[in-house]
């Protein structure tokens, strides 16, 4: 069999180690009544959609009555893969002789075996309302559809028990179909049999000492320097973890400098969002997230109140159902950014009231409740606990104080939401804010927060941003907590006007 190389060349289809990896690996079970369920993150060029079209091209010519639907997002990356499968099917030995009833519109149709083979995009699907044996999603990550849930059930839905699926994409950021699949998949709770293909698998991407001299300076190893001195945050943790060569890490660099994208943070790492797509096999850094991955470290744990430190709160609201947002309350230690404490649930109104009631008793400070929808009925109860509070305390003031600016609670719009988010990123660059090692939750949240088609920073579909903003509010407290302490201090000051 034949294919045509990277070069453009028709070459005879060797195997390559990583091809012989996945095919020897499968999760292809040879009991009756069962197929094999792979998904698959890899790097390109590593030749995995190759081996599964041959794979199943094989199936096919040799099982009478066999369908096989290889189903793409890209229309010149299909065209480019059919005419592949009609380059394996010419090269086939003379004894192999298949009669082509027709090659057209996507589809190659064995007549006499009555088999066939769809390659086609997912808009033009035409193998979905038949049953398919043989299913490869490729690069499924990147499918965009306004009923993709749907469409993509309905598909995999055509696969019977005894069927094939392989879905393989490199990532695109948090959340989706795919990005699903493989969590499940990597969790254990899933039919699908993980494998992931990251760059450095690859033996051919490495980069010979003896070129290094001619590489620009932004990427340049400096003679006279010992090589792990000159060496980033990231790029020690690749050595660390995986055991990389130099020649390894300079092939990164320079591949990440040749895709035009590559940036210097503030501590000095180098990253790329599309080299964190093509080649890492990072959904945090792959898509086009709002928050930099590299100032998203926890460093700081959940502490309870400490006499003389200040403290601030930032609370989203929900309205508590099953399956719906969560509701939100954190706590910032102002003195040192850390995050101290976190509230997360999905509480009714009433009862999260209560709960950033108990919280801002405890440590004190000033609270910032988003006044958005079912925050009035948060904000009218906190401050029926406040009053209540008040009078039976006997004091003249309590702790805490709720934000009021013109109305009870904080007001997210359109411009006051673009400064939390934006602020909010400077202080994780700048290291002000500190986050908790417990709030995996919050970090996932952050790391998957992304800008849409249309540039608004939203989360992933069926993700939530709910830490997201609370936290973005907390910030916003700092503002006006010296005003709030100074006001209560001469007057008995509930909120801040």
């Amino acid at each position: 069999m034949s294919i045509r190389s990277k070069n453009q060349n028709i070459v005879p289809f060797i195997l390559n180690p990583i091809q012989k990896h996945y095919l020897r690996n499968r999760s292809f079970i040879k009991r009756p009544g069962r197929g094999k369920r792979d998904v698959i993150i890899k790097a390109r060029q590593h030749g995995i959609t190759s081996a599964v079209v041959a794979e199943y091209l094989h199936d096919t010519i040799t099982n009478e009555g066999t369908t096989t639907a290889i189903i793409g997002h890209d229309e010149r990356a299909m065209i480019t893969l059919l005419e592949n499968v009609r380059i394996m099917i010419k090269s086939l030995e003379p004894h192999i002789v298949l009669s082509l009833g027709r090659d057209n519109d996507g589809e190659i149709f064995f007549d006499k075996l009555n088999s066939r083979m769809f390659i086609q995009t997912y808009r033009q699907m035409t193998a979905r309302s038949q049953t398919v044996h043989n299913l490869l999603l490729t690069e499924v990550a990147f499918w965009q559809y306004y009923d993709l849930d749907n469409v993509l059930a309905g598909v995999t839905e055509a696969v019977p028990m005894y069927g094939n699926i392989t879905i393989e994409s490199t990532p695109n950021g948090v959340g989706g179909f795919f990005f699903d699949v493989i969590q499940g998949a990597m969790e254990g709770k899933s039919v699908y049999k993980y494998f992931d293909f990251p760059w450095f698998v690859n033996s051919e991407y490495r980069l010979p000492e003896a070129e290094w001299i001619n590489l620009p300076e932004i990427i340049r190893i400096h003679s006279g320097v010992p090589f792990d001195k000159q060496l980033d945050q990231t790029e020690c943790l690749l050595i660390e973890k995986w055991n990389l060569a130099p020649e390894q890490i300079m092939w990164r660099r320079y591949k990440m400098l040749s895709m035009n994208d590559m940036r210097l943070s503030e501590k000095g790492i180098k990253t790329s969002r599309k080299f964190a797509q093509e080649y890492e096999c990072e959904f945090h850094a792959s898509g086009n997230t709002v928050f930099d991955s590299t100032y998203l470290i926890p460093s700081a744990t959940y502490q309870t109140p400490k006499i003389e430190h200040r403290y601030v709160h930032g609370a989203d609201t929900s309205e508590g159902v099953e399956d719906g947002d969560f509701s939100v309350l954190y706590t910032l230690d102002l003195g040192t950014g850390e995050v101290v404490n976190k509230i997360r649930g999905r509480f009714k109104p009433r009862d999260f009231a209560f709960e950033i009631h108990r919280t801002c008793m405890r440590y004190g400070g000033l609270v910032g409740v988003e006044n958005n929808n079912t925050g009035h009925a948060v904000l009218l109860k906190l401050a029926e606990l406040y009053q209540d509070e008040l009078n039976f305390s006997g004091n003249e003031r309590l702790p805490y104080g709720i934000f009021y600016d013109k109305k009870l609670g904080w007001s997210t719009n359109e411009n006051t939401r673009k400064i939390m988010l934006i602020e909010l990123d400077e202080a994780f660059r700048s290291g002000n804010i500190k986050l908790a090692k417990e709030d995996e939750d919050g970090r996932m949240e952050l790391l998957a927060f992304q800008y849409n088609a249309d540039m608004k920073e939203v989360a992933p579909e069926g993700m939530h941003d709910d830490s997201v903003i609370a936290l973005a509010i907390c910030w916003q407290m700092r503002k006006y907590y010296a005003q709030w302490n100074a006001q209560r201090a001469g007057v008995n000051a509930t909120v801040i006007g």
